[in-house]
C-alpha cells in the first residue's frame, strides 16, 4: 500500500525529500520498538503493530524512491544492472540482518538490535539529509507556488 501510495505522489515532493521521509518513518518506527518496555502484554502487542506499520509505511517510501532515483539516474544500458545490485543489497540485508539482530540479542536483549539500528539509521539520516534539505529547499519553494506537476500517461 506504501508503494502504491509512494509512487502516486512521489512527484509532488521529490524522490530525495522522499527518501529522506521514509528514513524518518522508519528511525520512527525503530525508536518506537527500541522504547518499548511495555509490561502488559497487550499494550506491547498494540505498540509493535504500529511501529510495523510505521515501519512498513517508510520502506515502502524508500523503496519507490531509490528504484525512481536509480533509474533516472542510470544510463538505458545500466538500468538492469543497478537495479540488480538494489536488488543484491536488499537481498542482503535480509540475510545479514536476523544474523545482526541475533547477535545484539544476546548480547544485550530485546532493546539492543533496535538501539543498533537507531544509531545506524540516525547517522544515514542526518548523512543523506544535510546537502539534500540545503538544495531542495528552494526547489520545494518554487514548488510550492507553482503547484502540482502534471503527470505523464
Amino acid at each position: 500500500l506504501a508503494c502504491i501510495l509512494g509512487g502516486r505522489y512521489l512527484h509532488l515532493i521529490g524522490r530525495e525529500l522522499a527518501i529522506i521521509i521514509g528514513l524518518l518513518f522508519i528511525l520512527a518506527s525503530d525508536w518506537l520498538y527500541w522504547l518499548s518496555t511495555f509490561k502488559n502484554p497487550t499494550a506491547f502487542l498494540i505498540a509493535s503493530f504500529i511501529a510495523q506499520m510505521i515501519g512498513g509505511l517508510g520502506s515502502g517510501i524508500n523503496a519507490v524512491a531509490s528504484m525512481a532515483m536509480v533509474v533516472s539516474s542510470s544510463k538505458p544500458s545500466e538500468r538492469e544492472q543497478n537495479i540488480g545490485l538494489i536488488e543484491m543489497a536488499t537481498g542482503i540485508g535480509f540475510l545479514l540482518g536476523p544474523i545482526w539482530g541475533s547477535a545484539m540479542y544476546q548480547m544485550g536483549g530485546y532493546s539492543a538490535p533496535f538501539g543498533s539500528q537507531v544509531s545506524s539509521e540516525h547517522r544515514l539520516t542526518c548523512w543523506f539529509f544535510s546537502p539534500v534539505l540545503r538544495n531542495f529547499v528552494p526547489v520545494l519553494r518554487h514548488r510550492a507556488q507553482a503547484g502540482p506537476r502534471p503527470t505523464v500517461g
